[in-house]
Protein backbone atom coordinates (compact mmCIF):
# COMPACT_ATOMS: atom_id res chain seq x y z
CA UNK A 1 0.00 0.00 0.00
CA UNK A 2 1.29 3.35 -0.65
CA UNK A 3 0.17 6.92 0.84
CA UNK A 4 1.42 9.90 -0.89
CA UNK A 5 -0.41 12.87 0.35
CA UNK A 6 1.29 15.46 -0.96
CA UNK A 7 2.61 15.17 -4.42
CA UNK A 8 2.44 18.09 -7.18
CA UNK A 9 2.90 18.57 -10.56
CA UNK A 10 2.88 22.10 -12.88
CA UNK A 11 0.76 22.71 -15.17
CA UNK A 12 1.84 23.92 -18.65
CA UNK A 13 0.45 27.43 -17.32
CA UNK A 14 2.40 27.33 -14.50
CA UNK A 15 -0.32 26.72 -12.23
CA UNK A 16 0.97 23.95 -9.12
CA UNK A 17 -2.32 20.91 -8.75
CA UNK A 18 -1.81 19.06 -5.88
CA UNK A 19 -2.83 15.40 -5.35
CA UNK A 20 -2.86 12.30 -2.96
CA UNK A 21 -2.21 8.37 -3.63
CA UNK A 22 -3.25 5.90 -1.97
CA UNK A 23 -4.34 2.32 -2.24
CA UNK A 24 -2.54 -0.36 -4.67
CA UNK A 25 -0.27 1.42 -6.97
CA UNK A 26 -0.59 -1.05 -9.85
CA UNK A 27 -4.30 -1.32 -9.07
CA UNK A 28 -7.39 0.31 -11.05
CA UNK A 29 -6.81 3.79 -11.29
CA UNK A 30 -9.90 5.90 -9.46
CA UNK A 31 -9.77 9.67 -9.68
CA UNK A 32 -11.74 11.07 -6.83
CA UNK A 33 -13.53 14.60 -7.13
CA UNK A 34 -13.97 16.56 -3.94
CA UNK A 35 -17.03 18.21 -3.29
CA UNK A 36 -17.55 21.94 -2.12
CA UNK A 37 -15.72 22.51 -0.21
CA UNK A 38 -13.24 19.43 -0.07
CA UNK A 39 -9.37 18.78 0.02
CA UNK A 40 -7.37 15.48 -1.49
CA UNK A 41 -7.81 14.47 2.06
CA UNK A 42 -11.26 14.29 2.94
CA UNK A 43 -11.37 10.79 1.69
CA UNK A 44 -8.85 9.59 4.45
CA UNK A 45 -11.45 10.61 6.96
CA UNK A 46 -13.75 8.07 5.66
CA UNK A 47 -14.92 5.34 8.17
CA UNK A 48 -13.64 2.73 5.45
CA UNK A 49 -10.68 4.06 4.52
CA UNK A 50 -8.54 2.96 2.65
CA UNK A 51 -11.78 1.61 0.61
CA UNK A 52 -11.08 -1.63 -1.37
CA UNK A 53 -8.28 -3.77 -2.30
CA UNK A 54 -6.62 -3.53 -5.70
CA UNK A 55 -7.12 0.36 -6.35
CA UNK A 56 -5.40 3.01 -7.08
CA UNK A 57 -7.07 6.34 -6.07
CA UNK A 58 -5.77 9.22 -7.13
CA UNK A 59 -7.43 12.61 -5.36
CA UNK A 60 -6.82 15.70 -6.10
CA UNK A 61 -7.18 19.10 -5.30
CA UNK A 62 -9.20 21.19 -7.37
CA UNK A 63 -8.05 24.88 -8.62
CA UNK A 64 -8.73 27.06 -6.04
CA UNK A 65 -8.74 24.38 -3.02
CA UNK A 66 -6.35 22.56 -0.19
CA UNK A 67 -2.76 23.39 -2.21
CA UNK A 68 -3.75 23.88 -6.04
CA UNK A 69 -3.42 27.48 -7.41
CA UNK A 70 -6.79 29.15 -8.47
CA UNK A 71 -7.35 29.35 -12.29
CA UNK A 72 -9.40 32.54 -12.85
CA UNK A 73 -12.74 31.92 -14.46
CA UNK A 74 -12.36 28.25 -14.05
CA UNK A 75 -14.94 26.67 -15.70
CA UNK A 76 -16.54 23.02 -15.56
CA UNK A 77 -14.47 21.80 -18.66
CA UNK A 78 -11.63 23.51 -18.12
CA UNK A 79 -11.19 20.85 -14.72
CA UNK A 80 -10.49 17.78 -17.85
CA UNK A 81 -7.13 19.68 -19.34
CA UNK A 82 -5.80 19.92 -15.91
CA UNK A 83 -6.63 15.91 -15.28
CA UNK A 84 -5.20 14.86 -18.41
CA UNK A 85 -1.97 16.61 -17.67
CA UNK A 86 -2.05 14.50 -13.95
CA UNK A 87 -2.86 11.11 -15.64
CA UNK A 88 0.03 11.60 -18.09
CA UNK A 89 2.50 12.80 -16.02
CA UNK A 90 1.05 9.32 -13.98
CA UNK A 91 1.68 6.99 -17.26
CA UNK A 92 -1.91 6.46 -16.71
CA UNK A 93 -3.82 6.25 -20.25
CA UNK A 94 -7.55 5.40 -18.82
CA UNK A 95 -9.08 5.45 -15.30
CA UNK A 96 -12.55 6.09 -13.51
CA UNK A 97 -13.55 8.74 -12.25
CA UNK A 98 -15.50 9.70 -9.63
CA UNK A 99 -17.26 13.08 -8.58
CA UNK A 100 -19.07 13.92 -5.27
CA UNK A 101 -21.72 16.74 -4.65
CA UNK A 102 -19.77 20.18 -6.23
CA UNK A 103 -17.32 18.13 -7.92
CA UNK A 104 -20.20 16.31 -10.10
CA UNK A 105 -20.52 18.71 -12.77
CA UNK A 106 -16.81 18.86 -13.46
CA UNK A 107 -16.69 14.85 -13.42
CA UNK A 108 -19.52 14.93 -15.96
CA UNK A 109 -17.41 17.68 -17.80
CA UNK A 110 -15.21 14.85 -18.20
CA UNK A 111 -17.19 12.83 -19.70
CA UNK A 112 -18.72 15.36 -22.46
CA UNK A 113 -14.88 16.52 -22.66
CA UNK A 114 -12.57 13.06 -22.46
CA UNK A 115 -14.48 10.06 -22.51
CA UNK A 116 -12.03 8.17 -24.49
CA UNK A 117 -9.89 8.76 -21.30
CA UNK A 118 -12.37 6.90 -18.89
CA UNK A 119 -13.77 3.60 -17.95
CA UNK A 120 -16.11 4.51 -15.32
CA UNK A 121 -18.00 7.66 -14.51
CA UNK A 122 -19.68 7.80 -11.43
CA UNK A 123 -20.91 10.84 -9.71
CA UNK A 124 -22.66 10.42 -6.12
CA UNK A 125 -25.11 13.44 -4.70
CA UNK A 126 -24.12 15.72 -7.86
CA UNK A 127 -25.38 19.33 -8.25
CA UNK A 128 -26.79 19.79 -11.51
CA UNK A 129 -28.29 22.24 -13.59
CA UNK A 130 -30.67 25.04 -12.01
CA UNK A 131 -34.25 23.70 -13.66
CA UNK A 132 -37.23 24.82 -12.49
CA UNK A 133 -37.53 21.22 -10.62
CA UNK A 134 -34.29 21.32 -8.99
CA UNK A 135 -34.28 25.04 -7.58
CA UNK A 136 -38.06 24.00 -6.10
CA UNK A 137 -36.72 20.70 -4.12
CA UNK A 138 -33.23 22.40 -3.01
CA UNK A 139 -33.04 23.94 0.35
CA UNK A 140 -33.63 27.11 0.85
CA UNK A 141 -30.22 28.41 1.95
CA UNK A 142 -28.91 27.12 -1.33
CA UNK A 143 -31.78 28.49 -3.31
CA UNK A 144 -30.85 31.78 -1.69
CA UNK A 145 -27.54 31.27 -2.74
CA UNK A 146 -28.10 30.71 -6.14
CA UNK A 147 -29.92 33.46 -6.24
CA UNK A 148 -27.40 36.09 -5.02
CA UNK A 149 -24.95 34.92 -7.51
CA UNK A 150 -27.49 34.72 -10.11
CA UNK A 151 -27.75 38.49 -9.60
CA UNK A 152 -24.67 39.94 -7.54
CA UNK A 153 -21.62 37.39 -7.83
CA UNK A 154 -19.52 40.18 -6.28
CA UNK A 155 -21.52 39.71 -2.86
CA UNK A 156 -21.73 35.89 -3.20
CA UNK A 157 -17.61 35.96 -2.94
CA UNK A 158 -18.13 38.44 0.03
CA UNK A 159 -20.04 35.51 1.64
CA UNK A 160 -17.69 33.06 0.53
CA UNK A 161 -14.79 34.67 2.17
CA UNK A 162 -17.25 35.04 5.42
CA UNK A 163 -18.11 31.35 5.93
CA UNK A 164 -14.78 29.93 4.94
CA UNK A 165 -13.55 32.26 7.78
CA UNK A 166 -16.68 30.76 10.12
CA UNK A 167 -16.03 27.22 8.85
CA UNK A 168 -12.24 27.69 10.13
CA UNK A 169 -12.03 29.61 12.85
CA UNK A 170 -14.68 26.67 14.86
CA UNK A 171 -15.38 23.72 12.01
CA UNK A 172 -17.27 22.27 15.17
CA UNK A 173 -19.27 25.33 16.44
CA UNK A 174 -20.20 25.92 12.37
CA UNK A 175 -21.81 22.21 12.19
CA UNK A 176 -23.84 22.74 15.03
CA UNK A 177 -25.22 25.81 13.83
CA UNK A 178 -25.70 24.47 10.76
CA UNK A 179 -27.46 21.06 11.68
CA UNK A 180 -30.81 22.00 11.80
CA UNK A 181 -30.95 22.40 7.80
CA UNK A 182 -30.20 19.30 7.31
CA UNK A 183 -32.69 16.53 6.01
CA UNK A 184 -33.53 13.85 8.56
CA UNK A 185 -31.66 11.21 7.65
CA UNK A 186 -28.56 13.35 7.73
CA UNK A 187 -29.17 14.88 11.13
CA UNK A 188 -28.72 11.15 12.24
CA UNK A 189 -25.78 10.75 10.21
CA UNK A 190 -23.93 13.80 11.68
CA UNK A 191 -24.62 12.31 15.05
CA UNK A 192 -22.21 9.79 13.89
CA UNK A 193 -18.28 10.38 15.54
CA UNK A 194 -16.98 9.41 11.99
CA UNK A 195 -19.40 11.46 10.06
CA UNK A 196 -18.68 14.37 12.21
CA UNK A 197 -14.44 14.22 11.91
CA UNK A 198 -14.85 13.74 7.73
CA UNK A 199 -16.74 17.05 7.94
CA UNK A 200 -14.76 18.79 10.52
CA UNK A 201 -11.80 17.78 7.98
CA UNK A 202 -13.00 19.71 5.15
CA UNK A 203 -12.78 23.08 6.17
CA UNK A 204 -9.66 24.45 7.14
CA UNK A 205 -7.42 22.28 4.79
CA UNK A 206 -9.89 22.81 1.67
CA UNK A 207 -9.80 26.97 1.99
CA UNK A 208 -5.91 27.45 3.67
CA UNK A 209 -5.25 29.83 0.82
CA UNK A 210 -8.65 31.67 0.48
CA UNK A 211 -11.97 30.88 -0.47
CA UNK A 212 -11.78 31.85 -4.46
CA UNK A 213 -12.38 27.36 -5.25
CA UNK A 214 -15.40 27.80 -3.14
CA UNK A 215 -17.34 30.90 -4.70
CA UNK A 216 -16.29 29.31 -8.25
CA UNK A 217 -17.93 26.22 -7.86
CA UNK A 218 -21.43 28.31 -7.02
CA UNK A 219 -20.72 30.83 -10.29
CA UNK A 220 -20.21 28.00 -12.39
CA UNK A 221 -23.57 25.85 -11.06
CA UNK A 222 -25.37 29.27 -11.28
CA UNK A 223 -24.64 29.93 -14.96
CA UNK A 224 -25.35 28.29 -18.32
CA UNK A 225 -23.03 25.14 -18.59
CA UNK A 226 -20.59 25.09 -20.83
CA UNK A 227 -21.42 21.99 -22.29
CA UNK A 228 -24.27 20.06 -23.59
CA UNK A 229 -25.20 17.12 -21.14
CA UNK A 230 -27.12 15.46 -23.94
CA UNK A 231 -23.97 14.82 -25.91
CA UNK A 232 -22.47 12.63 -22.86
CA UNK A 233 -21.92 9.45 -25.34
CA UNK A 234 -20.18 7.91 -22.03
CA UNK A 235 -22.25 5.63 -19.65
CA UNK A 236 -23.19 7.34 -16.73
CA UNK A 237 -23.77 6.19 -13.17
CA UNK A 238 -25.56 8.59 -10.73
CA UNK A 239 -25.78 7.99 -7.19
CA UNK A 240 -28.79 9.51 -5.57
CA UNK A 241 -29.65 9.30 -1.89
CA UNK A 242 -33.70 10.03 -1.74
CA UNK A 243 -33.63 12.00 1.68
CA UNK A 244 -30.88 14.65 0.07
CA UNK A 245 -32.26 18.33 0.00
CA UNK A 246 -28.75 20.09 -0.87
CA UNK A 247 -28.90 18.06 -4.20
CA UNK A 248 -32.08 16.45 -4.01
CA UNK A 249 -33.16 14.02 -6.14
CA UNK A 250 -34.59 15.99 -8.65
CA UNK A 251 -31.12 16.55 -9.96
CA UNK A 252 -31.01 12.90 -10.64
CA UNK A 253 -34.16 12.61 -12.63
CA UNK A 254 -33.27 15.50 -14.71
CA UNK A 255 -29.29 14.28 -15.58
CA UNK A 256 -31.67 10.76 -16.53
CA UNK A 257 -33.40 12.96 -18.70
CA UNK A 258 -31.10 14.62 -21.29
CA UNK A 259 -27.36 12.12 -20.63
CA UNK A 260 -28.66 8.87 -23.32
CA UNK A 261 -27.11 6.48 -21.33
CA UNK A 262 -27.41 7.92 -17.32
CA UNK A 263 -28.44 4.81 -14.44
CA UNK A 264 -29.67 5.94 -11.64
CA UNK A 265 -29.31 3.97 -8.22
CA UNK A 266 -31.68 5.72 -5.48
CA UNK A 267 -30.54 5.50 -2.05
CA UNK A 268 -33.40 5.29 0.14
CA UNK A 269 -33.29 6.56 3.59
CA UNK A 270 -30.35 8.58 3.27
CA UNK A 271 -29.47 12.04 2.71
CA UNK A 272 -25.99 13.82 1.68
CA UNK A 273 -23.58 12.60 4.05
CA UNK A 274 -24.67 8.61 2.82
CA UNK A 275 -21.41 8.94 0.57
CA UNK A 276 -18.77 9.52 3.68
CA UNK A 277 -19.86 5.65 5.29
CA UNK A 278 -20.61 4.14 1.86
CA UNK A 279 -18.18 4.93 -0.53
CA UNK A 280 -17.09 1.41 -0.93
CA UNK A 281 -20.90 0.24 -1.86
CA UNK A 282 -19.98 2.57 -4.47
CA UNK A 283 -16.54 1.08 -5.57
CA UNK A 284 -17.70 -2.31 -6.01
CA UNK A 285 -19.70 -1.21 -8.72
CA UNK A 286 -16.79 -0.20 -10.31
CA UNK A 287 -15.16 -3.52 -9.71
CA UNK A 288 -18.62 -5.65 -10.50
CA UNK A 289 -18.84 -4.09 -13.84
CA UNK A 290 -15.46 -4.07 -15.15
Amino acid sequence: MTDKTNQTITLKDGRQLCYAEFGDPKGVPVMLIHGSPGHRLFWKYFPEFPFLSGMRFIAIDRPGYGMSDFKKDITFTDLADDIVALANSLKIDRFSIIGVSGGGPYTLACAWKIPERLDKVIVISTMGPLVPDVIKTTGRTNRIVFQITKYAPWLMRLNMKMLSAMQNKNADKYIRRMTYKLSGSDKIAIMKKPVRNALMSMFGEATQNGSDGYAQDVINVSRPWPFDLSEIKKEVHVWQPEDDTSTPPAVARHLKSVIPKCHIHYVPNAGHLWMIEHLCTVLREVIKSG
